[in-house]
């Protein structure tokens, strides 16, 4: 194997593979001040992204609206009202009359609120309904908008299925009438 040259910092080091210089390089570029800085960076954000990763595509919502799709995958709901509803499945989903439902009453919700309710199946304020074991209210606050969302998930098919039964905005008293008459099944994340 010919030996190749390669200059770093103000050494040269002969390497005679692809792996040793990888190594080389990665190591200078560790020891670089920058790098110290951003070291675990992506680790630590890489979490956060996956939480805030978006399942569903604006795309998506206008197509279910115009009827070309019949339900679309909204995303996962928490561990915690998995169990609270005593469900057999993560995945949440809204269906066509469901998404007309909620453009029907409420003429506010745009195709980017939608998209939100994602982050609220993961990281919201959850509330069990006392009335109604089978329904679960989500309330929480998207970041890059400070806009309050209420999200009631219901539990069909002994547990089979999870739906979207309502989604709307809030206002900070109408979340507080909720803590009220519910019980508190999981803080915000």
């Amino acid at each position: 194997m010919p030996t190749r040259l390669k200059w770093l910092g103000a050494r040269i080091i002969a390497a005679s593979a692809n792996g040793e210089q990888f190594l080389i390089a990665t190591n200078a570029a560790l020891a670089h001040p920058v790098s110290r800085q951003w070291k675990g960076y992506w680790q630590r954000v890489g979490k956060q992204a996956q939480l805030d990763a978006m399942p569903i595509e604006r795309s998506q919502v206008h197509r279910l609206r115009q009827g070309r799709d019949g339900t679309l995958f909204v995303g996962t709901l928490a561990r915690a009202g998995v169990e609270f509803l005593r469900a057999k499945t993560v995945s949440v989903l809204i269906s066509k009359d469901g998404l007309l439902h909620i453009d029907k009453q409420h003429d506010d919700i745009t195709d980017f609120d939608v998209i939100t309710m994602s982050f609220g199946l993961q990281r919201g304020l959850f509330i069990g309904d006392r009335s109604q074991p089978t329904h679960l209210i989500i309330s929480y606050i998207y970041p890059d908008n400070s806009v309050r969302y209420k999200i009631v998930v219901k539990s069909a098919l002994n547990g089979s299925e999870l739906w979207i039964s309502t989604f709307h905005r809030l206002r900070p008293r109408q979340t507080r009438t909720l803590l009220k008459r519910g019980l508190v099944i999981k803080p915000h994340a």
